[in-house]
């Protein structure tokens, strides 16, 4: 509050090396605006991995996969240095020229957006503002990579994974 930040607290909480428990730790997570959201990308990547391989929700997971897990649960902690100032204008003056840029881009394994607000002023400088972000994994079934860049840009969240 003295910073006017938005900050994330994290609790890392115990959970079983299983599908079930990575997704109950992974959705603890609370981001609606997106601010680590590749973070939480990389272990929906590997639940998503679990999933194709037909792992069943409460089987523990091989050694590699536990592995992959333990790294990710190491970086949490790190969330919490992240800070986004929460006022969009950091200055107020005159008149100034404001637009919204937001680049969208697809890979394989997922999709994503992020907009920021560009702050021109007068005199020459520029100040720019994250607004949000989402991540999206793409479906298991095979999308070509310029499908799936177009749904970055649209980002309807009616296009989810039925397996996650």
């Amino acid at each position: 509050m003295e910073r006017d930040t938005f900050m994330l607290k994290v609790s890392p909480k115990e959970v079983r090396p299983s599908r079930r428990g990575m997704l109950s730790a992974t959705s603890s997570l609370y981001d609606p605006l997106g601010f680590v959201a590749p973070f939480i990308l990389t272990a929906k990547f590997l639940i998503q991995d679990l999933c194709s391989k037909g792992l069943r929700w409460d089987e523990i997971v091989g050694p590699e996969e536990q592995r992959q897990w333990n790294e990710w649960l190491a970086e949490l902690p790190s969330l919490e240095s992240v800070e986004v100032e929460r006022c969009f204008k950091h200055t107020i003056s005159g008149d100034v020229k404001h637009g919204l840029h937001i680049f969208c881009d697809a890979s394989e394994r997922g999709y994503a957006a992020v907009a920021y607000l560009r702050t021109e002023h007068l005199n020459g400088q520029i100040e720019c503002s994250f607004v949000m972000g989402k991540a999206r994994l793409c479906p298991l079934k095979r999308v070509t990579i310029s499908r799936l860049e177009l749904m970055s840009a649209v980002f309807d969240g009616g296009t989810r994974t039925s397996c996650y």
